[in-house]
Parts: C-alpha cells; sequence; structure tokens
C-alpha cells in the first residue's frame, strides 16, 4: 500500500485546518448586521484604539524580556534584538497554518545565537508550558462557577505560590528525565547495568532534592505580558460590542485559548473568534453563579464581528512590528555576542 508522502500531508492538513476555521468564522458571522458593527466601530473613540495598540506593543516588549531573561546566562541579547526575535516569531505563528511558525524561535537561537536546536526547542516548550499556567490561573478567575471571593483567591494562590513553586519542579524533572535519556544513548557499553542502574539513581536523586530556585524575573515578565494583552484586547471591545469590561476580557482569554489550539488555519481565523464567544458565555455562567451579579443580560448577536475586529487590530500589529523588525536589521543579524560557560 502506497503511503502519503510528508509534504503532500502536510499540505492536506493545512488545507483542512484552513477549510474549518473558514467554515466555522463563516458561522458565527452569519447573523451579524454587518451597518450596525460599521457604524459601532466608527464610534469607538480614539483612545480605545490608542489603548488597544498601545498595550499590545507593550506585551511585545514585556515578551521580549521574557526571553533576554530566558538566555541570560548564554547570551548578549539586547532588548531590540530580543524584540525583533519575538516579534518575527509572532508573526509566523500567526500567519503560518497549525501554529508550524513555531520553529522561527528554533531556527533563529540557532542560527543567530548558535544554541542547540534541542536546547532551544526546550526553551519554548517551557515558555509555552508556563504560558499555559498563567492562562489557567486567568481561566479559574473568570470561569470558574463559584462566588467571586473564592474565584478571586484561588486564582491569586495559584499564580503567585503554586504556579511558581511547581512549575519550576515539574520542569525540572521533565530536564532530568531527557538528559538521563540522552546520557544513557552515549554511556559506554563496558558499564555493568548496576554500577549504571546505582549511577543513574544518584543523579535522579541528587536533582530531586535540591531546592528550586524561582525565576521571579520570568514570572513577572509572563504574568505581566499576559495581563496587558488582555486588557489591550479587551478596551476596544468594550465599546464594539456593549459588554462590560469583565466579560470583554473573558472573551480575550477565551480568544487567547482558541488561538493556542494545535489545528489552526493562517491567523487563526475562526478558532479565535469561537474561543473569544465561548469565553465570554462561560464567564456569564459563571457571573449567574455569583450573588456579585444579580442579572445576566444576553450576549450582544454582533459580538463575533466585534471580536473579528479586535482580531485583525491584533495581527496588524503584530506584522507591522515584524516588517519593521525586518527594515531595520533587527531580525537577521547574530546576536551581540555568547557567555562562555
Amino acid at each position: 500500500m502506497r503511503t502519503i508522502p510528508p509534504v503532500v500531508r502536510l499540505y492536506l492538513g493545512w488545507a483542512t485546518s484552513s477549510l474549518l476555521g473558514l467554515a466555522l468564522l463563516w458561522w458565527l458571522l452569519s447573523p451579524v448586521d454587518w451597518p450596525l458593527v460599521w457604524a459601532q466601530g466608527q464610534s469607538v473613540s480614539v483612545g480605545a484604539w490608542c489603548v488597544g495598540v498601545g498595550g499590545l506593543m507593550i506585551s511585545h516588549v514585556l515578551r521580549a524580556g521574557r526571553i533576554r531573561n530566558e538566555w541570560l546566562h548564554r547570551l548578549q541579547m539586547r532588548w531590540h534584538e530580543a524584540w525583533g526575535l519575538l516579534v518575527t516569531h509572532s508573526a509566523w505563528v500567526v500567519l503560518v497554518p497549525m501554529r508550524a511558525g513555531e520553529a522561527v524561535y528554533v531556527w533563529a537561537l540557532h542560527q543567530r545565537g548558535q544554541i542547540g536546536v534541542r536546547e532551544a526547542t526546550l526553551s519554548l516548550v517551557k515558555m509555552r508550558m508556563q504560558d499555559v499556567g498563567i492562562l489557567v490561573c486567568f481561566a479559574v478567575f473568570f470561569w470558574m462557577p463559584v462566588s467571586l471571593v473564592w474565584r478571586c483567591l484561588s486564582a491569586l494562590f495559584l499564580l503567585l505560590v503554586v504556579l511558581p513553586w511547581i512549575f519550576p519542579m515539574i520542569w525540572r524533572i521533565v530536564r532530568q528525565r531527557l538528559d538521563q535519556r540522552a546520557s544513557l544513548e552515549v554511556e559506554p557499553s563496558s558499564l555493568s547495568n548496576l554500577s549504571l542502574h546505582h549511577a543513574k539513581q544518584d543523579r535522579v536523586q541528587t536533582g530531586y532534592l535540591t531546592l528550586v530556585q524561582v525565576n521571579w524575573a520570568s514570572w513577572f515578565y509572563a504574568i505581566s505580558n499576559w495581563a496587558v494583552k488582555l486588557l489591550a484586547i479587551a478596551w476596544p471591545l468594550v465599546e464594539l460590542s456593549g459588554l462590560d469590561m469583565h466579560l470583554a476580557l473573558a472573551a480575550a482569554l477565551g480568544g487567547e485559548w482558541g488561538a493556542a489550539m494545535p489545528l489552526q488555519p493562517p491567523a487563526g481565523f475562526g478558532p479565535y473568534e469561537a474561543g473569544a464567544w465561548a469565553g465570554a458565555v462561560w464567564a456569564q455562567h459563571a457571573n449567574s453563579e455569583s450573588p456579585a451579579w444579580s442579572a445576566v443580560s444576553p450576549l450582544p448577536l454582533n459580538l463575533a464581528a466585534a471580536i473579528l475586529v479586535v482580531h485583525l487590530m491584533a495581527l496588524a500589529v503584530t506584522v507591522t512590528s515584524a516588517f519593521v523588525a525586518r527594515l531595520l536589521g533587527w531580525s537577521q543579524r547574530p546576536f551581540s555576542g555568547s557567555i562562555q560557560p
């Protein structure tokens, strides 16, 4: 039986994800009153657009700071170099289907900083796991169907206590397992199985008992980035859709969860809007369980179109930033230098 070549499978996956995303987007936008959306868009204040665009740009700077902190002991990466890497990586992620643009981060570190492919890949996985943990904490606050007080306490406890300490422990265990597997492949065959087993146990026990050191700077950059980005999306969404700020923030969070799904069309059209709509619905349901909200009003029918507008705003900021970084040469030149370990 003939197998499908990998290139053909890749293009079939891209085509499938694109068609599914566009079909989902068409279904979400089918009840939209476009003249009303146009009128609402014209009524949005200049200040709201400035907050949206400016907030997204600040978010890029914060994420660049996390990248600099990530490679602080390996690369002399200046702020503009980290920013150029970040916006180029982000632009490829949103424009290439199925999040294949994630590989740009690994490629750039390998080509511009002589970082090993395996090490760069592990760095990307670690940062994405960190992002997921923070988004889970925000999801607890916006979507858990309990009282507002319990949601606040639970989210703060997870965000400031559990996550900064538990995540490094889990990541260290994962790294040690991977390092052990790599070292076993190069162990001399003359070692007996017993001595190899004891050596492996010693490495594991020593690593697990070491006190965890929290990189607070990395957590500051990561948490503040997501807080600023959600606010930048929610602020113009309030004026576009008529939602209150709480539901607009929940919609922005849902859009980020939709964009994180692996099956993505180009620019995330469809999953992002569906995730944002679901985020607002879930937050509305959570609010109905809380005595702080006595009544829940129905979501506007034009919410999907408003979400599409802010989605386009975010895409424009990301792609324009990547274009500027390309023009200035901040996304091609080698990093300033490496620090010898």
